[in-house]
């Protein structure tokens, strides 16, 4: 797998068991924040901050994961991120 690189959008499908829900394969393309590698959990932003949907958990485990990882969660933030309405 290649290396992911800050700003890449990458494509995803992704399979959700069939639990309480029934929901099949969709596609989304997420896009990589440019400070993924070493966020800086103190400085967010209001609105639509990826940071905000990282558990204090996830954070405190973060240095510890591979960079691949680290993408690939901060991805997965940015998309619920994304999702927020405001009025």
């Amino acid at each position: 797998m290649q290396t992911p690189v800050a700003g890449d959008t990458v494509s995803h499908r992704i399979n959700l068991p069939n639990r309480c829900y029934k929901m099949t394969t969709f596609l989304e393309t997420y896009i990589t924040p440019d400070d993924y590698l070493s966020p800086d959990w103190n400085n967010c932003g209001k609105v639509h901050e990826w940071k905000h949907y990282v558990s204090e958990e996830v954070q405190g485990l973060w240095d510890t994961f591979s960079d691949e990882v680290k993408a690939a969660l901060a991805r997965q933030s940015e998309a619920m991120a994304s999702k927020e309405e405001w009025d």
